[in-house]
C-alpha cells in the first residue's frame, strides 16, 4: 500500500497569558491510499487540533512542531500561499458544523463552483454543472433546485452532504471529516457513513473520521487511533 500521509512527532501547543498548554503530544501515525482511519477520543483529547494543525488552521496562539509528510512535502510550517494550493485540492476537511462552514448569503451552487474555478480552472458554467452532478452523487434529491437554494433552506443532513460534495469536487487524496455525524439523527448518521464508504471506494480517497463515538465508525474504519489527553494511546485494526 502507498502511504499518502505520514505524521511524525506531531505536537500542538497554545500560548496562554503566562503559560503554554500542550493540546497534542508527540503523536505518530500514517494513512494509506484508499484507507479509512478513525481517530477516536473524548472531547478535549486533541484529535481535532491535531488535524487542524496539519491543515494550517490553528488559532493564532497555536504552534505546531513535528512533521506531516504528503509524499515529499511537509505540511507543518508551510507558508500559507503554498498551503492554499494544496488545501481543497489534495487534502480537504469537512468541519463539525456545516451551518457555520457555509456562507449564509451565497447560493449553494456559487459556493461549490468557486472551488472548481479556483483549483481546477473551470469556467463558471462548467463548474456549476459539475457542482450539480456532485450534489446528485452525494444523494441530494432535486440537485438543480438544491443548487439554487441558500444553506438555511436545507436540513442539517442536507447541509452536511453539501459540505461533503464541496470537499470531493477536486477529488482530494485525503478527506478529513471532523465529527461528521454529531448533529444528525441515527437514520441520517447511517446514510452518511454509507455515503463515505461508497465515495472512498469510488474515488480512492483516503478518509480520516474524527469522532468521540466508537460505535459510529466501527463498521466503516479499517484502522483506529484512540487519543486521550493529547496522546495516541492505542492503535490497531477496527476489528481488533
Amino acid at each position: 500500500m502507498t502511504k499518502v500521509l505520514s505524521v511524525e512527532d506531531l505536537s500542538v501547543t497554545f500560548a496562554l497569558h503566562e503559560s503554554e498548554v500542550r493540546a497534542v503530544n508527540n503523536i505518530n501515525f500514517s494513512l494509506e491510499a484508499g484507507e479509512t482511519l478513525a481517530v477516536v477520543g473524548e472531547s478535549g483529547s486533541g484529535k481535532s487540533q491535531a488535524f487542524l494543525s496539519i491543515m494550517g488552521l490553528l488559532a493564532k496562539n497555536g504552534r505546531t512542531s513535528g512533521k506531516a509528510m504528503m509524499g515529499d512535502i511537509n505540511l507543518v510550517g508551510m507558508e500559507k500561499s503554498r498551503l492554499d494550493r494544496i488545501r481543497g485540492k489534495d487534502i480537504a476537511m469537512i468541519f463539525q458544523d456545516p451551518m457555520t462552514s457555509l456562507n449564509p448569503s451565497l447560493k449553494v451552487k456559487t459556493q461549490l463552483s468557486e472551488v472548481l474555478v479556483k483549483h481546477r480552472g473551470f469556467d463558471k458554467a462548467k463548474a456549476e454543472r459539475a457542482a450539480v452532478e456532485m450534489l446528485e452523487r452525494v444523494g441530494i434529491p432535486e440537485p438543480v433546485k438544491r443548487a439554487n437554494a441558500f444553506p438555511h433552506e436545507m436540513s442539517g443532513g442536507m447541509r452536511q452532504r453539501v459540505m461533503i460534495a464541496m470537499a470531493l469536487l477536486c477529488q482530494p487524496k485525503i478527506l478529513i471529516a471532523d465529527e461528521p455525524t454529531t448533529a444528525l439523527d441515527v437514520t441520517v448518521q447511517a446514510q452518511m457513513l454509507d455515503l463515505f464508504k461508497s465515495l472512498t471506494d469510488d474515488f480512492g480517497t483516503s478518509l480520516v473520521i474524527i469522532t468521540h463515538d466508537l460505535g459510529v465508525v466501527a463498521g466503516v474504519a479499517d484502522r483506529m487511533m484512540v487519543m486521550y489527553g493529547g496522546r495516541a494511546v492505542e492503535k490497531g485494526t477496527a476489528r481488533a
